[in-house]
């Protein structure tokens, strides 16, 4: 066994090690793991920084091999003990920079390690943060008894993600040949993964030993023991959509949707949820000549939210007996259903099932009517997806923002509104009111929102995930009830507080944090003529269409009907998505004047040459010289690069010439372009955003470049990045690694958020972006791109991209984004690595576009590339030898 040094920079290892990992785990890797006794001298690359790729036996090295700088870093610090301490150790320490928000000292540490550690270390930063490909990379082939217990969640995602086949397999083997006492954590780490893939046979298996492992629950933590406690019920459940037969007897079959889920923790703990659902049951039970048959709460609960129904909105004239069944919102495959069973879809779908997939489409035994729909997921909104809401459309969309979702995306779609402004259906008028003295109630309000001494409260509860859905309506029911008898007004940051309150007839006053949440567009602020419209005109399309679908009409006459009532409102959106939208023109100088007055190119140029654009400040010069060597090192055609820099006394052309021969540098002065660029809110865009606004301007007369980022260093030809195919486009750019920041609407919606109170200019961005570019597109990254500039300077982009920017206030890479949308070629991933993020394979270009720099004091992933391409700079450095 390992004993850790107890110094104090250690303190904070030993504490992760503490709350991270639970003894017992530590304890059997110590007991259990071989140790191996490797090289004494780690390798040149792997001193500098680099992380292995392929992992190799530990190597515990000796006080005396250590370095011992007079001053460590931070980094340097935490790394210094974890280079002889067990891998468990190792794991648990990243671990807690991750959960610190530290994930640069966290690569740093991973890079400083070697073997069996560091492919660990860096393979658990790159798995939490969605690299699927560099974790795969660097955890595939290490021991089972390592991966299995220290990182078996990074291992399951990536692997499935990345090699499916490959890790079934081994995950097979596990369960049939498991370490000795693998930890219960661990089991439950690999088992929702396995179950969203929908390998359910392993996932039975793994189930089956995650268990045991939890026994009576003695001594495993809750976090573990009640998701094994809940699953019970979901593991044996089919996956594959099965079928029941409808009850003898019954008209129709109807379900209604509940929010159980795979997963513990995403099953909805909000009893809002419920009261959507609640809404939703009185658009059936005010039908009063329908029976119903089913589970006996069910019936009971239907039978008396029929006997609350509004005088006024009641209806007699249809009939029939209807089997009432619960569908869960983000889990309908798993359940059975008879043949055209009948649903409204609304709600929020924003649970994939242990955040790898979504459960959508439903259950396809459901027939829905889709009203009151909110989506805003790329991961969601998939092809088959569109397909299946174009076949039972069209969606009445709960905001705006969905409705042109759904439009840009070619679904037939109209704004419903939300679906519980209706709940007022099932809450007749009552002569029960506040007391004078009644107070105001906060609900779900921050609490540094709240007056002193104030009545709060929340609707969130884990008690909601727990209880039977039927218990739940009857608790949202009493909820409303005491919401309108007992306070005075209420204060909310909620949707589903707001808007039933207020359908009910509470004062309410909506706070939300950010009033350009696109979930609230064309539900806040409004009046109270639309909020009424919303609710008359959700209640005057489902009362026929639900009617006729519960008394026994065929799907073909209720899709027929749906159709022909929500047309008008289909049209009424598609012409407003259509409407032009008048941006005004950009009151900046800068599209004029830089094209105008940009620098002519350095006389004598070879025609040839490839232009580089690179923007540097003050701080940049050594890694400008080490970036233009790099060109020159590996370029076989001549190259100008233009240097745009407020500080251009600081970049001497000669010295860096010197350093990179074949290389022509030229420098602008950006500080002659220092016009203001105002937002929206009257702030100014910075001035190092100006000059990525500019930088394509101010080569005349190229016919293409590349714009690249100091920080970077080139290993491969610049002549193939430059005679990149652009396919007609404007430029190509990088697309981001991982599968979790692919969204080029994530960026745009990101961009209106930040609107915050400017709630119509919001609302405009949202509506022209959907008007511009179907949902959704690829993300992609700005920092290197390869343009062609003569057709960016002929279209007048800069002028467009400066409209985007005081408009909306869209920052540079946003422009772009607004501006291209998917009109993008794509530059190959060689050739822009970025060490922390991608495989370290094939490589033309290193970017180290975050934490650790190589440059640093840190270590860093890939650092020997860096000081390799540094040592040939400051060899060209030197003056020759007399």
């Amino acid at each position: 066994m390992i004993t850790l040094r107890r110094s104090c920079m250690f303190q904070p290892v030993r504490r992760a090690v503490r709350r991270i990992v639970p003894d017992p785990i530590a304890v059997f890797l110590r007991n259990n793991l071989p140790t191996v006794t490797g090289s004494a001298q780690a390798p040149a690359s792997q001193a500098a920084g680099t992380t292995t790729e392929t992992p190799v036996a530990s190597h515990r090295a000796t006080s005396a091999e250590r370095p011992h700088p007079t001053k460590q870093s931070k980094t340097l610090q935490i790394a210094e003990p974890l280079l002889s301490a067990s891998p468990a150790d190792v794991a648990a320490a990243i671990r807690r920079l991750l959960e610190e928000k530290q994930p640069s000292t966290a690569l740093g540490v991973a890079s400083a390690l070697q073997g069996t550690p560091a492919a660990l270390a860096a393979g658990i930063v790159a798995g939490v943060r969605g690299f699927d490909d560099r974790a795969w990379g660097l955890l595939k082939d290490l021991p089972v008894e390592i991966w299995s217990v220290l990182a078996p969640s990074e291992y399951v995602r990536s692997g499935l993600a990345c090699d499916r086949d490959a890790t079934v397999a081994s995950l097979w083997s596990l369960t049939k040949t498991p370490p000795p006492k693998m930890p219960a954590r661990a089991w439950h780490d690999l088992l929702g993964p396995v179950y969203a893939y929908g390998e359910s046979e392993l996932a039975k298996a793994i189930f089956k030993r995650l268990d045991g492992a939890v026994g009576d629950g003695s001594g495993v933590d809750g976090n573990v023991r009640w998701p094994r406690d809940w699953f019970r019920d979901w593991v044996d459940k089919p996956g594959d959509a099965p079928t029941i037969q409808q009850a003898q007897g019954v008209t129709s079959s109807f379900a209604i949707l509940d929010y159980r889920h795979p997963d513990r923790f995403r099953a909805s703990a909000n009893i809002g949820d419920h009261v959507q659902s609640l809404a939703a049951l009185s658009h059936v039970v005010r039908h009063q000549g329908l029976r119903f048959d089913g589970a006996d709460d069910m019936v009971d609960l239907a039978s008396r939210l029929q006997s609350r129904v509004r005088p006024e909105v009641r209806r007699t004239d249809r009939t029939g007996t209807v089997q009432l069944l619960l569908a869960q919102r983000d889990a309908s495959n798993h359940d059975a259903f008879p043949v055209d069973t009948w649903a409204i879809g609304f709600g929020w779908y924003m649970h994939p099932q242990f955040g790898i997939n979504y459960d959508f489409p439903f259950h396809p035994n459901l027939r829905p009517i889709f009203v009151s729909f909110h989506v805003n997921s790329r991961q969601m909104i998939t092809p088959e997806a569109i397909e299946y809401l174009k076949k039972y459309g069209p969606v009445g969309c709960r905001d705006w923002t969905t409705v042109d979702l759904l439009l840009s995306a070619g679904v037939d779609a109209f704004f419903s509104g939300c679906m519980t402004t209706t709940v007022s259906n099932v809450f007749p008028d009552t002569d029960v009111r506040p007391a004078d003295d009644a107070p105001t109630a906060y609900i779900d309000v921050p609490a540094e929102k709240v007056p002193a001494g104030a009545l709060t409260a929340g609707q969130a509860r884990d008690a909601v995930r727990l209880t039977p859905f039927a218990q739940n309506v009857d608790f949202a029911v009493g909820m409303l009830e005491t919401y309108r008898r007992k306070y005075a007004d209420i204060t909310t940051s909620r949707l589903h507080v707001y808007l039933p309150s207020r359908s009910i007839g509470v004062k309410v006053n909506f706070t939300p944090e950010n009033m350009s949440d696109p979930r609230f567009a064309g539900l806040a602020p409004i009046d109270d003529a639309a909020f009424d419209a919303i609710r008359d005109g959700i209640n005057a399309k489902l009362e026929p269409v639900i009617g006729a679908a519960l008394s026994g009409s065929s799907v073909d006459e209720v899709y027929g009907l749906w159709r022909e009532l929500t047309g008008p409102a289909v049209s009424a959106a598609k012409e407003r998505l259509a409407q032009q939208v008048e941006i005004a023109a950009p009151t900046s100088r800068l599209a004029s004047v830089v094209p105008q007055s940009a620098p002519a190119l350095p006389n004598g140029l070879d025609p040839n040459a490839i232009h580089v654009a690179i923007r540097a400040t003050r701080h940049h010069v050594r890694l400008l010289r080490v970036l233009l060597s790099s060109i020159a090192e590996h370029t076989s055609r001549p190259v100008h690069a233009r240097i745009i820099t407020r500080s251009p006394d600081l970049f001497k052309v000669g010295e860096l010439e010197q350093t990179a021969p074949g290389v022509r540098v030229s420098v602008v002065d950006s500080r002659a372009y220092a016009e203001d660029l105002v937002k929206p809110d009257g702030d100014e865009h910075s001035a190092a955003e100006v000059d990525k606004f500019i930088t394509a301007d101010l080569f005349p007369g190229v016919r293409r470049l590349i714009t690249m980022p100091v920080g970077t260093i080139v290993t491969g030809d610049l002549a193939e990045l430059a005679d990149l195919e652009l396919d007609g486009q404007l430029l190509a750019a990088p697309r981001p690694y991982g599968s979790r920041h692919t969204s080029g609407y994530a960026v745009l919606l990101g961009a209106a958020r930040r609107l915050r109170d400017l709630i119509d200019r919001s609302a405009e961005f949202r509506r022209l972006m959907h008007q511009r570019h179907a949902f959704d597109f690829e993300r992609f990254e700005t920092d290197l791109l390869v343009i062609d500039a003569q057709q960016w300077q002929e279209r007048g982009s800069l002028r467009s991209l400066l409209g985007w920017a005081e408009n909306f206030g869209l920052t540079y890479r946003e422009a772009l984004h607004a501006h291209l949308g998917a009109e993008t070629a794509v530059i190959p991933d060689r050739w822009h690595v970025i060490p922390s993020q991608a495989p370290a394979s094939d490589i033309a270009l290193v970017h180290w576009a975050e934490r650790p720099w190589p440059w640093g004091e840190d270590p860093a992933p890939l650092r020997d590339i860096w000081q390799a391409a540094q040592a040939v700079t400051n060899a060209r450095s030197q003056p020759p030898v007399a």
